[in-house]
């Protein structure tokens, strides 16, 4: 479980090619009334590792499947309540947990006390960079036992893209990633040929922007500027579309906004990337 569908699209790419997956999102779910929470449980019956968002969670805890839009009618033909979802689910691992807001994590400690109820045998993972000490102390409370794993930093284990050089770009407060890499609407000469450059040697190119409306502008220049070039673009705009399928294999040139930084992992040598509005932004798009 991740808290964007950036992460959701990122783990299916990775998982994928290991064992059967699904990617369980709004805009996966193709089928609508009593035929959806068919499809839902046919996904997670079909599937060896199931890639999901908590608000598909927290839709099958609180009954949503069962009922139709005018709320007149249950569905419960083959979905009895959530107990038959969590019935077929051994491990539910949640990634990024320290990104979850107040709701979100008071919705997943309902979901952890409940299941441990009915479903002793579900294994719980709650990976964070910067666990939450709370959670433990519920733990304790209720009596459910927990083990603290911690992984040292080291230059051994799996490694994304090993060392890296960063330059940071001064600028007046006021300026943009956009702003700075199109000088009076015009491309700077040195990003130009620097991206140029990267293109012809067969490596990516990625632009990370505060703003979705600079997103989008870029693009069309960047469209404009490398035509030749394989230009990607995943921000909250295109997630909305049916069955947009993201895979940053296939592009030369990926542009993206804020939705990227959380744990999203980019095959990309040459990064152009807004600080972002506050120091977790700075952090989460360095990491």
């Amino acid at each position: 479980i991740a808290p964007t569908n950036a992460l959701v699209e990122d783990m299916y790419n990775s998982f994928k090619g290991i064992a059967k997956t699904e990617k369980i999102t709004g805009s996966t779910l193709q089928k609508h009334g009593i035929e959806r929470p068919k499809e839902l449980m046919n996904k997670v019956k079909s599937a060896n590792i199931i890639v999901t968002n908590p608000d598909i969670v927290n839709f099958v805890i609180h009954g949503g499947y069962h009922i139709e839009e005018s709320g007149k009618r249950r569905h419960i033909l083959n979905f009895q309540d959530w107990t038959e979802f969590f019935g077929k689910i051994d491990y539910v691992i949640f990634d990024e947990y320290h990104l979850y807001d107040e709701e979100q994590i008071a919705n997943i400690l309902i979901w952890l006390m409940t299941n441990h109820q009915f479903f002793k045998n579900i294994r719980w993972f709650f990976v964070s960079a910067t666990p939450e000490p709370a959670l433990l102390k519920l733990l304790d409370d209720q009596k459910i036992d927990y083990k603290l794993v911690q992984q040292e930093l080291a230059d051994s284990g799996r490694v994304i893209q090993g060392r890296q050089k960063i330059h940071f770009i001064e600028a007046p407060q006021s300026y943009s990633l956009y702003k700075w890499i199109f000088n009076d609407e015009e491309i700077r000469s040195d990003v130009k040929n620097k991206i140029s450059e990267t293109v012809k040697s067969d490596t990516k190119v990625f632009l990370l922007f505060n703003s979705l409306r600079e997103a989008k502008i870029a693009e069309n220049k960047m469209r404009n500027l490398f035509c030749k070039a394989k230009i990607g673009v995943n921000t909250g705009f295109e997630t909305r579309q049916k069955n947009f399928n993201f895979n940053p294999e296939e592009y030369d040139i990926i542009i993206t906004t804020s939705k990227a930084e959380v744990g999203v992992n980019y095959p990309v040598q040459l990064a152009y990337i807004d600080s972002g509005r506050y120091l977790r932004n700075f952090l989460q798009r360095i990491g």
